[in-house]
């Protein structure tokens, strides 16, 4: 059974619609709506959600605007947010937040799910989130280790970059269709590409494979 994640959101409603405004807009490189993704690499595709992505790759090729600005403190405020919480943790330094790092901005129509999977990133912070009830964890027994990460960020969650760096599982995850749609901001923290995981293989080309799989 899965359970309602208790989040926070670090962005206020209206902070939140700001960020929209641009992430949603042709001004965004980073919004590609005829891009569908099967977030776990299985083969199921969420089809009906809305999501943008805000990093500095797309940031460097978008016009100049105040909202383009407004949508940089946004993602820069994340960014330090990363960064204090992986200091928390103990994380590396050569696993900190690097500029593949991405704010994403999703929209979710009534009814509108995503199936459950796990984040393929370092961990993931809740920014913003307006019903906290859609979203669900479905951790069998919460570890010792999320505990702590929840008391430090709620609403963060590990991605398979964090089990090949620290062993620590990642967690699966879901949003659940309501009547009501679901509005959310999430960051995406991944290390530089140059890091080195375990296996011996660097980020960059461990992150270039799981991407194949989730996207079409």
């Amino acid at each position: 059974m899965g359970h309602a994640g208790v989040t926070m959101s670090v962005l206020t409603p209206n902070e939140y619609e700001k960020l929209a405004e641009f992430a949603f807009s042709e001004g965004n490189p980073g919004y590609r709506p005829t891009v569908t993704e099967s977030p776990d690499g299985d083969g199921v595709w969420d089809d009906a959600k809305k999501y943008a992505h805000i990093s500095p790759k797309y940031m460097k090729a978008a016009p100049e605007s105040e909202a383009k600005a407004y949508a940089q403190k946004i993602y820069d405020r994340s960014f330090e947010e990363a960064a204090r919480v992986c200091g928390e943790l103990a994380v590396p330094k050569e696993f900190f937040p690097g500029p593949d790092s991405t704010l994403r901005v999703l929209y979710y129509p009534s009814w509108a799910s995503s199936s459950a999977h796990t984040d393929f990133d370092f961990f993931t912070l809740c920014m913003f989130r307006d019903r906290t009830e859609g979203f669900r964890y479905l951790d069998k027994k919460t570890l010792p280790e999320l505990q702590k990460a929840r008391e430090i960020s709620p609403g963060i969650h590990f991605g398979e970059l964090y089990q090949e760096v620290l062993g620590v599982k990642p967690t699966k995850h879901e949003v659940v269709g309501l009547p009501l749609p679901q509005k959310s901001a999430v960051f995406f923290v991944v290390p530089p590409h140059e890091s080195v995981l375990l296996s011996g293989t660097s980020v960059g080309n461990w992150m270039a494979e799981r991407k194949h799989r989730s996207r079409k």
